[in-house]
């Protein structure tokens, strides 16, 4: 069967392109809002020096904690689609569960940085001034262009594999227990609820 009718390889365990697709936006719009707590967690960290780096106390970050991160559902989604999938053929591979978990952290640290690298390069280009209007990690260890630097490499790798590994399936399992009856009308009061948080 096809993307479409969600093979299973996914791990949602639904039949059929509309059940797929929309627990694919519940993914969307609830990782969208939890990314962002992840962003202000991440930044307490920082901001009490628990951790190296720089944080924006004006950021957007600080002053609506319900505004989605669009780019953690889109992570979401990519987790459940390639992600967990290759967690999968990996497991398969070597068996066990260390060397299947070690190397589903790299690939997915790899697949982070190579996103927020794509996503840098696209969208946070510097100004006339040399700035880079969105993050810059120039003075952070390893860093690559001011874009991508070691430890959000692997603080992303790390949460990516917690989704695959944790998360996802849990998530999936729970929905596959409620009727679908319920999970349309949650879809659909969830994606005006979005709607209307991405209003201005």
């Amino acid at each position: 069967m096809g993307i479409l009718g969600c093979p299973g390889r996914c791990g949602c365990g639904r039949r059929g392109p509309w059940a797929f697709w929309r627990d694919l936006a519940i993914y969307f719009c609830v990782f969208s809002v939890a990314g962002h707590w992840m962003e202000i967690g991440y930044c307490t960290l920082i901001r009490f020096g628990l951790v190296p780096g720089t944080y924006d106390p004006g950021s957007q970050i600080w002053s609506d904690w319900l505004y989605p991160f669009c780019v953690y559902g889109f992570g979401a989604v990519a987790c459940v689609l390639v992600l967990f999938p290759v967690k999968n053929r990996l497991e398969r591979h070597f068996g066990g569960r260390v060397a299947p978990l070690l190397a589903s952290f790299a690939a997915n640290t790899l697949a982070c940085t190579l996103i927020e690298l794509a996503m840098g390069l696209v969208l946070n280009r510097p100004g006339p001034d040399g700035v880079l209007p969105l993050w810059d990690y120039s003075d952070m260890f390893c860093n690559f262009m001011g874009q991508v630097c070691l430890q959000n490499a692997l603080a992303f790798g790390a949460a990516a594999t917690l989704m695959t590994w944790v998360v996802h399936p849990k998530l999936a399992a729970f929905l596959r227990q409620v009727p679908e009856g319920a999970l349309n009308l949650v879809s659909a009061g969830m994606g005006a609820g979005f709607c209307l948080l991405l209003l201005p």
